[in-house]
């Protein structure tokens, strides 16, 4: 499973912060890939609408662009946080805790 994450938006523009970052996540440990592939489930990713929150864009909100592709099949997800509570939300932190380091 490859997941890209970029961001945009925000009261700052930081350009480097806008160009993806691709985790593998066949690269992390078990425990890490089993965490990352449930909250890629919780969320319904696969089933998302590709702008899952495009009519409740707030100024100087961050936007996130997430991309996951598996086994033949890939999705893109945009949407803002925080303000998107629930397994998407908990996906996006745990992409970024791991593309992070």
């Amino acid at each position: 499973m490859q997941i890209s994450i970029s961001q945009s938006g925000g009261v700052a523009y930081f350009p480097g912060l806008s160009t993806p970052r691709t985790l593998d996540v066949n690269n992390l440990s078990d425990a890490d890939q089993q965490e990352l592939r449930q909250l890629v489930e919780a969320s319904g990713f696969f089933q998302l609408s590709g702008d899952s929150q495009a009519e409740q864009q707030a100024p100087n909100c961050l936007s996130y662009t997430l991309s996951i592709s598996e086994k033949g099949r890939q999705h893109t997800v945009c949407f803002q946080a925080p303000g998107s509570a629930g397994p998407l939300e908990s996906l996006l932190h745990c992409v970024r805790r791991h593309v992070d380091q």
